[in-house]
């Protein structure tokens, strides 16, 4: 029985990586550059979408703050792969310690991944202890923090001024690579003992808890996980954009993602990347259409 599952976790993570893959690689190969560029966004959002997919999904939870942990992996890899002449320039007043890294895009990720996982840690001391509307707005008033947070500390952000000269690292390789490994790591933590024990709160916590679930803890599993994954999108974004502000990691953001999730359903991890792929193709053909008809 357990093998069997193991072969059906396996099989689901490898047939949703491939899908992913299939669709990145055609759109390159149809639409050029502009084709890969399409390709490498929508692999980021495919990143970011499964990370909120992690915890919202499975705990029933919708989460309004996904965009936050983004920032905060944005900013961190932005400020870590910086040359240090752009930075002298563009940071000022950074502070030492902080300077003079110019990581590569791998150590970046991993950086903003622990980032990510200390921020969730902090705010997952509060989640672990609310559910339902609570917990929403709980993710609500995280998101309103962390973009107030940003704005104030000019001095390693810029505040509200455009972030700039982060290195466009994040190739399209890169980026269908980081997707897939997210969509398995979702994907196996939806069968795990966890996973499942998140998904039995989610249909009925009081019965959940008398045949001996852990609400509190499966729930702040389920929250860490998804704040590292999301965070590590964010450090994508920021190394395709190379250029950004905290308004691009604020309620717009988070919208789109929860639309995305929605329309391709909230419960399963492919459903999150149908979303981004079907919300993608429409938002490209509408351009299109307005340009005058070109991809």
């Amino acid at each position: 029985m357990v093998n069997s599952r193991i072969k059906a976790v396996t099989m689901d993570s490898l047939a949703l990586a491939v899908m992913l893959v299939a669709v990145g690689i055609l759109a390159g190969a149809l639409f050029g550059a502009n084709g890969t560029r399409i390709a490498t966004s929508m692999s980021i959002v495919v990143t970011a979408c499964v990370g909120l997919q992690v915890f919202s999904g499975n705990t029933g939870i919708v989460s309004f703050g996904p965009a936050a942990f983004m920032g905060v992996g944005a900013y961190t890899a932005g400020i870590l792969t910086m040359s240090p002449t752009i930075q002298r320039s563009a940071l000022p007043h950074l502070p030492t310690w902080m300077a003079g890294y110019g990581l590569s895009v791998w150590a970046s990720l991993i950086v903003a991944a622990v980032a990510g996982l200390i921020l969730a840690g902090v705010s997952g001391l509060v989640m672990r202890r609310l559910s339902g509307s609570a917990a929403s707005i709980a993710t609500l008033a995280l998101q309103i923090i962390v973009y107030t947070v940003l704005v104030a500390t000019k001095d390693i952000t810029r505040g509200s001024q455009t972030f700039y000269g982060v290195p466009r690292n994040t190739t399209l390789v890169v980026a269908l690579s980081v997707a897939a490994l997210s969509i398995a790591v979702a994907r196996t933590f939806r069968d795990t003992r966890t996973g499942r024990a998140v998904r039995a709160t989610r249909e009925d916590e009081v019965a959940a808890a008398a045949v001996g679930v852990d609400v509190r803890q499966a729930r702040l599993k389920a929250w860490l996980l998804s704040g590292t994954v999301l965070s590590i999108a964010g450090a994508l974004l920021a190394q395709f954009l190379g250029a950004f502000g905290p308004k691009d990691f604020y309620f717009e953001s988070c919208f789109l993602l929860i639309s995305m999730l929605i329309v391709g359903g909230l419960g399963s991890v492919s459903g999150a990347l149908v979303g981004v792929i079907v919300i993608t193709a429409v938002t490209e053909l509408l351009r299109a259409l307005e340009g005058g008809g070109h991809i």
